[in-house]
């Protein structure tokens, strides 16, 4: 966003006075108004995120993305690595469609291609579609507080809610969500919540990434499944400026209370990119780390 100040010069006329002897009266020097304080221009976080590539213990691998001369990602591939080995593996590519309520994507994996669609109404994504189900998303005064995903029953043919999230703001932020299921009476079971702190990072596309579809932190499972949401990740409507840099999930499991602790640490390029991301998740005496890389151009 940027800010534009209209500057106006003031220009002052003085008519010539007559003098008395030899001391003509000299007029008042008009006064230079201060010039008005310029403020501070937010830094502009400018780049085209090309690859994210994760290391974590016995998932590695690299999504790339191709983009038109429009700025559009017109392909999303990843390539999963065997980390003994170093051989990769082709695995999720996508490729995009783009028309003015909607993206089409052709997803392939191995010799199955799949079509997947993005509906957008005044340029945010308001429904996802698939074979399988589809997703519908909730926006209130321009932010995303929730989205439903619905997958169809194998047996009845009919479609069953799978997943719901409501995210809940605070100002500028989303403090915390919730992401849960509902039985057949509409009640709310295995319930997911999160709180989240935040860094001082500037978030720009990677705002999206982080909170579509539970969030980076549940990573590096995701990672290949974000091909597919590509050319979403600026049509979510209004994200928090900055990047989280603690989530708190807690949920119930056999009647048990768990908790979940994920922290991340970023590193920034002289550009203020991100170009490395640690992600720590602490489960009773469980310890992960998840090392991802991200490339700009």
């Amino acid at each position: 966003m940027s800010l534009l100040i209209a500057g106006f010069t003031l220009c002052a006329c003085t008519e010539g006075l007559g003098g008395v002897g030899d001391n003509p009266i000299t007029p008042e020097t008009p006064t230079t108004p201060d010039e008005p304080e310029t403020p501070e221009t937010p830094t502009e976080i400018k780049g085209i995120l090309s690859e994210i590539s994760v290391e974590s213990e016995g998932n590695n691998g690299v999504l790339a993305f191709t983009y038109g001369d429009d700025g559009k990602v017109t392909k999303a591939a990843y390539k999963s690595v065997d980390p003994f080995t170093g051989d990769s593996y082709e695995g999720l590519s996508c490729t995009f469609t783009y028309e003015t309520d909607k993206i089409t994507v052709k997803a392939k994996r191995d010799d199955n291609v799949e079509t997947k669609v993005y509906t957008l109404t005044d340029g945010v994504v308001t429904k996802y579609a698939d074979d399988y189900g589809y997703d519908e998303f909730t926006y209130k005064d321009g932010k995303l507080i929730g989205f439903k995903a619905w997958e169809k029953n194998e047996e009845s043919g009919e479609m069953e809610t799978d997943e719901l999230f409501d995210f809940s703001w605070n100002e500028n932020v989303i403090a915390s969500y919730e992401r849960y299921e509902l039985n057949d009476q509409e009640e709310k079971e295995d319930v997911n919540n999160y709180t989240v702190t935040y860094g001082t990072v500037k978030a720009g596309v990677l705002a999206n990434i982080f909170f579509y579809g539970g969030g980076v932190f549940e990573l590096p499972f995701y990672v290949e499944d974000l091909a597919e949401s590509a050319p979403i990740f600026d049509k979510l409507g209004a994200m928090p400026e900055y990047l989280p840099e603690k989530l708190v999930r807690t949920w119930k499991e056999e009647g048990n209370d768990v908790t979940r602790t994920i922290t991340a640490k970023y590193t920034l390029d002289s550009n203020n990119l991100v170009t490395k991301v640690v992600v720590k998740v602490v489960e009773g005496e469980n310890t992960e780390e998840t090392t991802y890389n991200l490339k700009w151009k």
